[in-house]
């Protein structure tokens, strides 16, 4: 893996099996309040500056959704669940044993910039 530039990358690894399948890449201009692509505002936008990679997709998932409620956390300066609620992440674990979304369990190598990770 190489990176270019001042970003962070986290390597997610989890305690599934890795295969030859190419790593998950998500969030690099995340919307932190809205539901969907019809609620956007860029007041609830940022440049996060951060790549979340992995080879277990729910894991990486996972992590982007501390991630986000941190962030919501920051801006409201009050805890604000996440509207509709992300089960899907957990049920992803839990029932359909797809991969790992228990922070737990999740290994979580941070490389690069610091400044606001939010993690």
């Amino acid at each position: 893996m190489f990176c270019f530039g001042l970003i962070q990358i986290f390597l997610i690894l989890s305690g599934q099996q890795m295969d030859a399948k190419e790593p998950d890449l998500t969030q690099l201009l995340p919307l932190f309040n809205g539901v969907g692509p019809h609620h956007y505002n860029k007041k609830y936008t940022w440049e996060y500056k951060g790549l979340l990679v992995g080879f277990d997709p729910v894991a990486v998932d996972s992590v982007g959704i501390r991630i986000l409620q941190e962030k919501r956390r920051d801006f409201f300066e009050e805890d604000r669940p996440i509207k509709p609620p992300v089960k899907h992440i957990y049920l992803a674990d839990t029932r359909h044993h797809l991969g790992t979304a228990d922070p737990a369990r999740i290994d979580l190598i941070k490389m690069g910039w610091n400044k606001d990770i939010l993690i």
